[in-house]
Formats: structure tokens, sequence, C-alpha cells
């Protein structure tokens, strides 16, 4: 077995042992499973041909699948994961900051442009209730819009007839 397959072949192996523990009732699948790794292995050249025959062979399903069964053991993270964690998640904090600035003054914005348009559509009602005026603006609201649906139900009518023939 070449070095390069070697490295594949003990990546996923050694996976069971350092991340998981293997109940009984599944050791007999991971061992198998083993087995079977074992002989592609030694009838692969290198990592490329290993890496594809892997997959589709179906071994990367049985994998996952083995996993899905086994449970993860803990981990302690070292001081300098911890480290690096936390620096990762200041770095998060900081970059989503203005954004998250920019999302509340956006939605700030909007909600005071809503308000604002809300108000100076009451008061110009109010202005034309107050001259009189809105009983007619009403109505002929009302007028212009049952004129737009009649001429597009005939339109839709005339339309129909037109595609049957």
């Amino acid at each position: 077995m070449s070095p390069d397959v070697k490295q594949c072949v003990d990546a996923r192996l050694n996976f069971f042992e350092q991340y998981y523990t293997v109940p009984e009732i599944v050791q007999g699948d991971v061992d198998a499973f083993r087995r079977d790794v074992l002989s592609l292995a030694e009838n692969c050249a290198d990592a490329t041909a290993f890496e594809t025959n892997f997959v589709s062979s179906g071994l990367n399903d049985r994998f996952t699948n083995l996993i899905t069964r086994c449970t993860p053991k803990p981990y302690s993270m070292t001081a300098e994961e911890k480290t690096a964690s936390e620096e990762v998640k200041k770095q998060m904090r900081e970059e989503n900051k203005g954004q998250l600035a920019k999302d509340i003054a956006g939605d700030v914005a909007d909600s005071v442009l809503m308000e604002m348009d809300s108000d100076a559509h009451s008061m110009s009602r109010q202005m034309m209730i107050e001259t009189g005026v809105y009983d007619e603006y009403t109505r002929a609201t009302n007028a212009v819009e049952d004129i737009g649906w009649l001429a597009g139900s005939l339109g839709k009518l005339f339309r129909k007839k037109k595609d049957k023939n």
C-alpha cells in the first residue's frame, strides 16, 4: 500500500478510535467496514484512485451510516484551541456588529417612513372630510376602480373568444 493511500485509510479507520465509542452491537459492522477498506486500499495505486473507489463502491455511505450509530467521545479543547476559538468569536462579533447596526438603522428608517406616509394619508383624508370633498373623492375613486375591473373583465372575455377561433 502506498503512503498516500495509507494516509487516506488511516484517516477513516482511526476516526472511530479517536472520536467515537463503538457500541458492541455495531462493532461487527465496523470490523467488516475496516476489512473492506483495507481490501480496497490494497488494489489502489494512489490516493486519487482510492478516494474515487471509496465513494463509488458505497464505502463512504457505509462510513457515514456507521458514524451515526456510534457515540461521540467527549472532547476537551486545549488552551490553544480555546484561545483560537475566542479569537474567531471576537472577529465574528466585530464583523457582524457593523452589519447589525446597519440593519437596525434600515429598519428604523423604514418604520419612520411608513409612519410618515400613514400620517400624511390620514391628514389628507381628514382635510378632504373637513372640506366636504371626501364623499365625492370616494365615489370617483370607486367609479374608476369599477371601470378598470369591467374593462379587464371584458378584455378577458374577448380574448378567450379570440383564442378559440
